[in-house]
């Protein structure tokens, strides 16, 4: 599930949507941000189902994402972010429910 969420999301929110809002930036100098800024908002009010304090986080790791995405150049580097986050985040629950579970 890591994988499909890494890659898709990354394809969607980075690789078309920043794409997509760079052409306002119009080859402006430094950040372009509306071109990061929208794809994070959106992204993150996605995954508003897991509350208003993960949305904010979500929000600042995707205007993150957007920035290595800008600054590499690649679609594979923030696949591999987002897919170590997402696997990493899952193992971590997964011992977290362990724990409780035998308490």
């Amino acid at each position: 599930m890591c994988l499909a969420a890494g890659v898709c999301e990354e394809i969607i929110y980075r690789g078309f949507m920043v794409t997509y809002f760079l052409p306002e930036y119009n080859h402006r100098s430094g950040l372009p941000f509306l071109a990061v800024t929208a794809p994070a908002f959106l992204f993150s009010l996605a995954h508003y189902y897991q509350g208003w304090q993960s949305v904010l986080k979500i929000f600042l790791l995707s205007f993150l994402l957007g920035v290595i995405f800008l600054v590499s150049g690649s679609i594979w580097t923030v696949m591999i972010i987002h897919f170590l986050i997402d696997l990493l985040s899952g193992f971590a629950g997964m011992h977290i429910l362990k724990r409780t579970a035998e308490n």
